[in-house]
C-alpha cells in the first residue's frame, strides 16, 4: 500500500523517508523499498529502537528523531549522539536510532510538550 502510494505520485524511492520502530521496518512489507542492486535509490529508512519494557508515559524525541533523519536523508554527517538519542549507521540509506532507558514522565507534562509541539508544526 505504501508503495503503490508513492508510485502514484511518481516519486523515486530515493525521496522516501522512513520513520518508525525498527523491527517493523525490517519486514518484508517494506522490501518494496530495497529493491535493486543501487542502496542510493532505496528510501531512506530511520528506525527507532526503544529498549525492552519502555514504559508508556517515557517522552519520546520524535521532533528530534525526524530533524536528525532529515538531516542524515540531505547527506549532512552523522550528529552526535546525546543521552536521549544513539544513531548507529546500518547502511548507507539505513540508520538505527536506539533510544536509552529513561525515568518515565507525568502524564500530564507529556500531554503538555506534545501539544506545544503540534501547535509549533502548524505554524511553521
Amino acid at each position: 500500500m505504501l508503495k503503490k502510494a508513492a508510485k502514484d505520485t511518481d516519486i523515486s524511492d530515493s525521496n522516501v523517508l522512513i520513520l518508525g520502530q525498527h523491527d517493523i521496518l525490517e519486514k518484508s512489507a517494506f522490501d518494496a523499498f530495497r529493491e535493486g542492486m543501487d542502496p542510493e535509490k532505496w528510501a531512506f529508512f530511520a528506525g527507532v529502537e526503544l529498549p525492552e519494557g519502555f514504559p508508556d508515559n517515557n517522552y519520546i524525541r520524535m521532533l528530534e528523531m525526524l530533524t536528525k533523519a532529515v538531516s542524515l536523508w540531505a547527506g549532512k554527517p552523522k550528529p552526535s549522539d546525546t543521552p536521549f538519542i544513539r544513531i548507529v549507521q546500518e547502511g548507507r540509506t539505513i540508520f538505527r536510532f536506539i533510544i536509552p532507558e529513561i525515568e518515565p514522565m507525568d502524564y500530564g507534562l507529556l500531554k503538555d510538550i506534545y501539544s506545544a509541539q503540534i501547535k509549533a508544526l502548524i505554524a511553521a
